[in-house]
């Protein structure tokens, strides 16, 4: 007995070293002691030296600060937890007491694998699957900027559908017990926006078991399955009511919350947040494509994918060193007219494996999965889909406090990863089982699987050809340069056409690698299910492809070379001449800095400013109302704000 425990325990116990394993090669340097530069924790460290100033003199963190905009609620920025809350020892416990970014790998990858056991699906496919979840390329473009929340929501994520999955499945006590542990720690991450996604995700899943459940008449299990479910969650949110309670006090008094002084323009409404700010960083209708072709619109955030011999850097090489100097190249070109992190690349392997599940599974999960992730790409066009999504923002609750819509890629990023689990779990229980009911008709959904992965790639093909792969910040460069001598001017041109040129030849070469992946893991899956290759040795092959696919484009936005020494993180903070003066001077007063131009010191000016001195601006994203309708309606108007200011 003991030793058929120990069998059945094998398999989770290699699952967690291989991931533990990983996460720790991954961020080896983590370990050396050395850091990852992370530009949103750097601002978060000037955001809250004030707090931390005060709790070393106090021993407690206060509620206001004095180091923004002229004073602000200080516990959306740093508080203490008064009581050891369950959440925040489970997520000790189960990281291992890791630093920081490998605890961060290691818990998604640990959480996935428990939705794949939900599931039913073989161990091995459920460490592809964790490991691809993991390692998308969302993931680390989003802990290089420091989105440190996020990252923590998006790994308890899977967790919790899990949990609520369990309830569906008729294991009530696991079920409860799982889910007000999960929705505890998903929303102790302390990241509103993914929680939100996650209850998007849940409310299809939930409408999918409703429908199965009046079909069958089983009211009993509808009726007690939806009261532990929310037993649960309820119980969850009540272990955060201190975050969650002041969160949802304060948010009605902040920005977000609307404000009696919107004007047409301005960054709010009435009610919350105005349709232009909302959907600032809104994606192209055809930008999800990154999820299958990382770079389609340039990928961002990686400089490297400039080589010396690129037409861009031949152009700026061969301009006056004065005006080259002036040229910033970017190769992003999507919708959100800045440059991004990274794609939200969910691996060309696993959005195979998910197209060719739409055919090859029954309907009890495919449907609502391709229902939840249809809408959340609707919904990542934002302010390119205006009718619809403005419909949403104006009537779907909540849903005007948030910002941001390419953040909902994670729905498809991870329901993705659901799909191919699946798919792949079917693909090796049907590959070695002449006897399972007509093979003849899987292979034939197979091949439209298929199929469809081609007819992908021929729109692709498409799209590649009919791009101008122009940027909206090209347009405003040329703008500019139109009062600029001619010899210039055409010196401008020729760099855009340049940068165009690269942009389309990134999208070709992005493309075709996806492509050859793609047709290396078909090939694999087609020997396997016509029993030429054994079916566990093929799973491991696809898995291995899926990871080395990943891997070498999350390398690519967090290699070895974002980390510093430990002792360089405080030429961060380090005073300049002019902050040493100021700082001198023991009287009250406040700061307003004007180094880098009044709007960065109204809205982005937390670092360094607020870190040395009592602001006046500063950066938060949801500041108060109040004082956000002072700086647009006053302090915004230099010059003439300075009586206001004084």
């Amino acid at each position: 007995m003991q030793k058929k425990w120990l069998q059945s325990l094998l398999p989770h116990l290699i699952a967690a070293v291989i991931f533990l394993l990983i996460a720790i090669i991954y961020c080896k340097p983590a370990f050396e002691h050395k850091v990852l530069k992370q530009a949103d924790v750097t601002q978060w460290q000037a955001m809250a030296q004030n707090s931390y100033q005060y709790k070393e003199k106090h021993h407690v963190f206060p509620l206001w600060t004095q180091g923004m905009f002229s004073g602000m609620p200080a516990y959306q920025i740093a508080m203490d937890a008064q009581v050891l809350s369950p959440q925040y020892v489970v997520y000790w416990i189960i990281t291992l007491g890791l630093p920081k970014l490998p605890a961060f790998f290691f818990l998604v990858c640990l959480c996935f694998y428990f939705l794949s056991q939900v599931l039913k699906v073989n161990p091995w496919v459920g460490i592809i699957g964790a490991l691809a979840y993991a390692y998308a390329t969302y993931n680390p473009t989003a802990l290089v900027a420091g989105h440190d929340t996020k990252m923590t929501a998006i790994a308890w994520l899977p967790a919790f559908i899990a949990s609520l999955l369990l309830i569906y499945e008729k294991k009530w006590l696991w079920g409860l017990a799982l889910t007000s542990l999960t929705s505890a720690a998903f929303i102790a991450a302390n990241h509103p926006q993914i929680v939100y996604y996650g209850l998007i995700i849940t409310g299809f899943m939930t409408l999918a078991y409703l429908i199965r459940w009046i079909r069958l008449k089983d009211f009993r299990t509808l009726v007690l399955a939806c009261a532990l479910a929310l037993a649960g969650g309820l119980i969850g949110a009540g272990c955060n009511a201190i975050v969650t309670l002041t969160t949802y006090d304060y948010a009605s008094a902040s920005n977000r919350g609307g404000s009696e002084l919107a004007t047409p323009g301005s960054q709010v409404t009435k009610s919350g947040l105005s349709l232009e700010y909302a959907f600032s960083y809104s994606m192209y209708k055809t930008e999800p494509f990154e999820l299958l072709v990382p770079k389609i619109f340039g990928g961002g955030g990686n400089p490297a994918d400039l080589s010396e011999d690129s037409k861009t850097v031949t152009e700026l090489q061969n301009m006056p060193p004065q005006l080259a100097q002036q040229l910033q190249p970017i190769l992003y070109w999507g919708g959100i007219n800045d440059d991004t992190g990274g794609p939200a690349y969910a691996g060309a392997v696993i959005c195979l494996l998910a197209f060719i599940g739409f055919f090859i599974l029954d309907g009890r999960h495919k449907w609502w999965i391709a229902a939840a992730c249809l809408l959340s790409i609707v919904m990542s066009w934002g302010l390119y889909f205006p009718d619809f999504n403005g419909f949403l923002l104006h009537h779907l609750p909540g849903y005007n406090k948030f910002r941001a819509p390419s953040v909902i890629m994670v729905i498809p990023n991870f329901l993705l990863c659901v799909m191919a689990i699946l798919s792949l779990q079917q693909i090796l229980t049907a590959a070695p089982n002449p006897a399972a009911p007509s093979p003849a008709a899987f292979w034939t959904k197979y091949k439209k699987g298929l199929y469809f992965t081609g007819g992908v790639f021929v729109a692709l093909l498409l799209l590649y050809f009919s791009y101008d792969y122009t940027a909206s910040s090209d347009r405003e460069l040329l703008k500019r340069a139109a009062a600029a001598p001619q010899q210039i001017q055409e010196l401008i041109r020729s760099y855009l056409n340049a940068l165009k040129q690269d942009r389309q030849a990134l999208f070709f070469a992005s493309m075709l690698r996806s492509f050859l992946f793609i047709a290396a893991a078909a090939a694999l899956a087609t020997l396997a299910i016509k029993k030429r290759l054994k079916p566990i040795l093929a799973i491991g092959l696809i898995g291995a492809l899926s990871f080395i696919d990943l891997l070498m484009m999350d390398v690519q936005y967090l290699s070895y070379d974002r980390y510093q020494e430990e002792e360089e993180t405080t030429n961060n903070f380090t005073p300049t001449p002019s902050d040493q003066i100021v700082l001198r001077d023991s009287s009250w007063f406040r700061v307003l800095d004007l180094r880098r131009g009044m709007g960065i010191a109204l809205t982005y000016g937390a670092l360094p400013t607020s870190y040395f001195h009592r602001s006046i601006g500063g950066y938060h994203p949801a500041k108060l109302s109040l004082y956000n309708d002072l700086i647009e309606n006053q302090l915004s108007k230099f010059p003439d704000c300075m009586p206001v200011v004084n």
